[in-house]
């Protein structure tokens, strides 16, 4: 936020399986209340005192305007709640080159040594844990990789 004037709109999509379970109460309430910001919240399940959005992170994308040339998604959270979102974000034409991941693998030695976090070419460790969708797009959809 310090250096605000340098981008254009900018959107935070949150996600949890419950409010309970929601991280960051107190931000993300005042982050709603900063207009330089659109703040969207969704739980996959929640009771009737929930008065929020209940559903899953890609659906919130329909609420937010996306501007495919300049937009950057930055994402970080399940692997199967990214692989979604990034299909809604390719549906939106937002080019494989404008979505970063951030991936989470369990990380032994933090060199590259042990393959501990190996995706395929990849070492999380190493050459990540953020790496552009284009380059990783042939092997995000594989099972248990």
């Amino acid at each position: 936020m310090r250096h605000r004037a340098a981008y254009g709109r900018v959107s935070l999509l949150v996600g949890a399986r419950s409010p309970e379970g929601l991280l960051y109460r107190r931000e993300l309430a005042r982050w709603q209340e900063d207009s330089r910001l659109k703040v969207l919240i969704t739980v996959d399940q929640a009771g009737p005192e929930w008065k929020g959005h209940v559903g899953v992170v890609p659906a919130l994308l329909r609420d937010v305007e996306v501007e495919p040339s300049r937009t950057m998604a930055l994402m970080c959270g399940p692997e199967v709640m990214m692989r979604f979102t990034v299909r809604e974000l390719e549906r939106l034409g937002v080019p494989d080159s404008r979505i970063h991941l951030s991936l989470e693998r369990n990380m032994k030695c933090a060199v590259g040594f042990c393959g501990h976090c190996q995706l395929v070419p990849f070492f999380v460790c190493k050459d990540g844990p953020v790496l552009p969708y284009d380059r990783l797009r042939p092997f995000i959809n594989l099972r248990e990789v």
